[in-house]
């Protein structure tokens, strides 16, 4: 049986901080290794940026298998007194400080998710106030992986953080820009299944002093050099530019709120 762990942090990939942990995982199951696979979702965070590491979370991790360990180290409180959490849920389980990456968690996720409170691993050597990644969440990921985990106490009062949720109210939707891709495409928190009993015969979308009129079906289907929407393959409606990084053309960040008023007929 494989046991799947995933890595997502904000280390990037010029120093060792990486393979340093993969190599403490693998020397703790080094009588296991050929049945671990270890998966990077991205080291490329940027430094500290919780929101940008939950919604990466959110949109990959139901595409795993759902025993697989998904390791999310992008910890400003390193160091400090904050907990590191253990959680699970119906599709996956999680190891991550707390700072409030698990609210990103899908809504039915959130609502049977169970969560622990790691305490220090028992390991020969000190551990580094400033490398928990490798020294705490390296070896207990090697526990768990070899189903060594001790009755751990639940955690009721992990971190939570305020998710902006978009508005739909008649014929207006309301969201805002939650996360930019490496593309410069501009994703919001809009969902495609609020479109999905509409008959749109126009749209007016507008963000900050930018306009859009039209929903296309893929990006090369628009005209060029105009901001247009679509439904990107995380479910949401994102803004995009066909050949061009709508981000810095447009100068659109993260946080940006956009509205659409539509005019259609209900089916």
């Amino acid at each position: 049986m494989q046991t799947v762990i995933t890595l997502l942090t904000d280390f990037g990939l010029y120093d060792g901080y990486v393979a340093a942990m993969k190599g403490v995982i693998y020397d703790e199951c080094r009588d296991y290794k050929e049945n671990l696979i270890i998966v990077d979702i991205t080291h490329n965070i940027p430094q500290g940026d919780i929101k940008e590491a939950g919604y990466i979370l959110s949109e990959v991790y139901p595409y795993f298998p759902i025993d697989t360990l998904h390791l999310v180290i992008v910890d400003p409180g390193v160091g400090s007194s904050r907990a590191i959490l253990y959680a699970e849920c119906k599709r996956g389980r999680f190891m991550l400080p707390d700072n409030g990456i698990l609210s990103f968690l899908h809504q039915e996720d959130l609502s049977n998710l169970k969560v622990w409170e790691l305490p220090l691993p028992k390991i020969s050597r000190d551990i580094s106030n400033t490398f928990h990644g490798r020294d705490i969440f390296a070896p207990w990921a090697a526990a768990i992986a070899l189903d060594q985990v001790v009755k751990l106490i639940i955690k009721t009062d992990w971190k939570r953080l305020e998710i902006p949720q978009p508005v739909r109210k008649d014929k207006l939707i309301e969201g805002e820009i939650i996360r930019i891709d490496h593309f410069g495409n501009l994703i919001s928190n809009i969902p495609k299944i609020w479109f999905d009993d509409l008959d749109l015969k126009r749209i007016h979308g507008r963000i900050k002093d930018k306009e859009f009129s039209e929903i296309y079906p893929f990006y090369m289907s628009a005209p060029d050099k105009n901001l247009f929407a679509l439904f990107g393959s995380h479910g949401c409606l994102e803004l995009a530019m066909n050949q061009r990084n709508a981000a810095l053309e447009s100068g659109l960040k993260r946080g940006d709120k956009l509205s659409i008023n539509i005019e259609c007929e209900v089916d």
